[in-house]
């Protein structure tokens, strides 16, 4: 807003990056001279914001952080605080312990401008033991994974009706893919599981049960 006759004038609205003004003096029949002045307007303040993919996190599962920051940021520091850090605007991380973790995002824009945001994210146990899946390539289900959010010294091993060991894993992101060691395909059939872990309050964690492969 201005007033084009005022000798004391103030101008609002001005569009964001660098104005060119030029204001006129005139004296009389004398002849008028002009000046010009580049007045530089900086975006809005940035304000950092994010969210997660799931209301539900878990241990050992893949949580996606997406940037909901506004104020065009154009780099991004995330720390997930359990040690590891991103500079990916829309990262994923896998939590390998349940508790609570304070997830900081900071933001900078072009002009160097820099805010922070701390949110805390709850992380929770689980755990499931599927009891069928379908190695047959066609990416789903093919892998039998158990989820063991939260639970400490894994371990797992699958036979066949023998008795012999099929498979064995330390880790439950280590699942088995329906295969022998020397990597041929086993048969239709009924196999069996023992898992053991430690839960989050100690105590020792035995599961045992059939699983059915079918193709």
């Amino acid at each position: 807003m201005s007033d084009s006759t005022s000798n004391q004038n103030y101008l609002s609205s001005l569009a964001v990056g660098v104005n060119t003004l030029v204001w006129t003096i005139s004296n009389g029949v004398c002849p008028s001279s002009s000046d010009t002045i580049e007045i530089t307007v900086n975006p809005s303040s940035i304000i950092p914001d994010f969210s997660t993919d799931t209301n539900e996190i878990y241990a050992y599962q893949i949580v996606k952080f997406i940037d909901l920051s506004t104020g065009n940021p154009d780099s991004w520091h995330w720390n997930f605080g359990d040690g590891d850090t991103s500079i990916i605007q829309n990262p994923g991380h896998i939590y390998t312990d349940i508790g609570t973790y304070p997830v900081m995002l900071v933001i900078t824009n072009a002009l160097g401008c820099r805010d922070t945001i701390i949110k805390d994210i709850e992380v929770k146990e689980r755990f499931l033991v599927p009891n069928i899946f379908t190695p047959n390539n066609d990416g789903i289900n093919d892998v039998f994974k158990v989820i063991a959010s939260g639970y400490k010294d894994f371990s797992m091993q699958i036979y066949n009706r023998f008795g012999q060991l099929i498979f064995e894993s330390l880790s439950p992101t280590i699942g088995w893919n329906g295969k022998t060691a020397s990597g041929l395909d086993v048969t239709v059939g009924t196999y069996f599981y023992i898992i053991k872990a430690v839960a989050p309050d100690g105590k020792d964690v035995i599961e045992k049960g059939p699983l059915q492969l079918l193709r």
